[in-house]
């Protein structure tokens, strides 16, 4: 991923006359001149020799994966996929179309599933939107949902009272908790992320169910609200620093070293990735598993959808985002390419 850097770097080098002087390039005589090749020719390996340096330096130093920075800007489902765009609107399209949903130009980041999308706003205010009915959640409709005990109640009532808010996280149905003076909290409910703090979380994944969830930690480590069941431990004391993670009916582990690995490795659930070499950014979903690698390339399991495969063709990818029906993708210019048999054509 970092050879363009240093690629442009040596054509303006060899291009730009100025910076071919600094180098000690000028008009020799002739009997000069392949002693000066030859010192120009080591001057250019030792400077490619400090950029790779430089390049792999930054590269270690930097422990946020690849696609970080596209993280809370997508949100894909079955029947709509949304995202935000370069005025920082929030966009939903689905089969009859594409729409702009917001027009303030303040949307930092969002979050959903089938049963709507949260929007976290500049200001640090939130507000939900439903694809299905086109409308926007109301007090009025959380007054009309009833008594407490109402599976969408700690969902609206957070999203209508919740102020200065630093980040969320959504299931996508009934539950969302929010970040607040640097605290996770789910209002007045169960208490339900308190362990997020404890454990330092810099990334919170929900599963296919949306009743527990795993968490990326700072030291590399992963924390899981259901140890039982995964067997979290084991992983951590590999010795291998875990940068990304995601979950769908299991967990998955993108390692430093580009290695991925699914905990409970079934082939029905996609989960058959021990091949995989020079990941920067994995995804999942229910029967489907996509990594973006270091050189812009998707790689693809599938178990209910061979459409999907369609995406080992792009290349210079910066981003995917993988749905059980379809897999999104980013190039470098910022075009957004689908696969997928509801959205061919569309």
């Amino acid at each position: 991923m970092y050879v363009p850097i240093f690629y442009n770097v040596y054509m303006d080098i060899v291009t730009y006359p100025k910076l071919t002087i600094l180098l000690g390039q000028g008009v020799r005589p002739l009997s000069q001149q392949k002693g000066h090749h030859m010192k120009k020719s080591i001057l250019l390996f030792c400077l490619t020799i400090i950029l790779c340096l430089t390049c792999s330096c930054k590269r270690q130093a930097d422990d946020t994966p690849a696609g970080s920075g596209y993280d809370g800007k997508y949100i894909c489902e079955q029947t709509y996929f949304a995202f935000i765009d370069e005025s920082n609107n929030v966009v939903v399209k689905n089969v009859d179309g594409e729409r702009k949903i917001t027009d303030t130009g303040d949307v930092v980041k969002i979050a959903g599933g089938e049963a709507g999308i949260v929007v976290l706003n500049e200001d640090g205010t939130l507000a939900m939107y439903v694809p299905g009915s086109d409308e926007w959640i109301s007090q009025k409709d959380l007054d009309r949902i009833g008594p407490e005990g109402n599976i969408m109640q700690q969902v609206w009532k957070l999203v209508l009272s919740a102020g200065n808010v630093e980040d969320i996280a959504y299931n996508g149905f009934n539950y969302l908790a929010v970040k607040v003076d640097g605290e996770w909290t789910d209002g007045a409910y169960n208490n339900r992320c308190q362990p997020w703090n404890e454990q330092q979380l810099t990334k919170i994944v929900f599963d296919y169910t949306g009743n527990c969830e795993i968490g990326l930690k700072k030291d590399g480590t992963v924390w899981g609200s259901d140890e039982e069941l995964f067997e979290y431990g084991k992983y951590n004391k590999k010795g291998k620093k875990i940068v990304d993670i995601d979950c769908a009916f299991n967990p998955f582990l993108l390692y430093e070293d580009g290695t991925v690995e699914a905990i409970d490795k079934s082939t029905f659930y996609a989960g058959d990735v021990s091949k995989w070499e020079n990941v920067c950014q994995i995804t999942v979903d229910a029967f489907v598993s996509a990594a973006l690698t270091e050189d812009g390339k998707v790689l693809v399991r599938a178990s209910q959808n061979d459409e999907l495969f369609k995406a080992t063709e792009w290349e210079n990818i910066v981003y995917i985002k993988a749905d059980t029906e379809y897999i999104l993708g980013v190039d470098k210019d910022g075009n957004r390419l689908i696969v997928g048999k509801q959205w061919n054509d569309r």
